[in-house]
């Protein structure tokens, strides 16, 4: 009895007006890369802080680009991991961060929260095996975005530290290597 009411109840909801399926539209297919990328299979990540006052720390910075990278994997064919001395990688892609520093953003209001904005400077190269330059951006102004509500300077390098600074930093680096700045 319950069985039945419940089938009932399922018709009586239009479940059974639902398209099939089969019918549904495929996702959209993977973006097109900007980049050649033949010959290559496996790219080492690097990243040097050459600024003068660093606040990132340029190991982790290096895992979480691999990370993102990794994530298009599927779509670009190609993986990336932290590069290792002897490394036997396919490219290497070698971030500087040449400068960074800490913005207060305006406030909207005298009493809304101060929020705070990390700006770099990085220049990237992703180089083939063979010398071929594949990607290339220099001294390229990145913030990050969204913005952190921090009291003071102190407060915000403190919130520095944690993971998804990082992917904020990592993911329009990558995006902007394999698909342009289209998307």
């Amino acid at each position: 009895m319950i069985t039945l009411a419940a089938i009932l109840g399922i018709l009586g909801c239009g479940a059974c007006f639902l398209p099939n399926l089969v019918d549904r539209d495929p996702p959209p297919p993977p973006a097109p890369l900007t980049i050649d990328l033949r010959g290559v299979r496996m790219i080492g990540v690097t990243v040097s802080d050459d600024s003068k006052a660093p606040l990132l720390d340029p190991v982790m910075l290096a895992q979480r680009v691999a990370e993102y990278g990794n994530f298009r994997s599927r779509d670009t064919k190609v993986k990336l991991r932290v590069h290792r001395e002897g490394g036997t990688e396919d490219a290497q892609l070698k971030i500087a961060i040449l400068k960074e520093s800490a913005v207060k953003l305006p406030q909207a209001t005298p009493e809304a929260a101060q929020k705070w904005a990390l700006r770099l400077i990085i220049s990237s190269t992703l180089t083939a095996r063979d010398g071929r330059v594949v990607w290339q951006e220099t001294s390229r102004n990145r913030d990050l975005a969204p913005a952190i509500t921090a009291a003071d300077e102190t407060e915000f390098l403190q919130r520095l530290s944690h993971p998804w600074i990082y992917g904020a930093v990592s993911y329009p680096l990558v995006k902007s290597m394999f698909y342009g700045e289209s998307r």
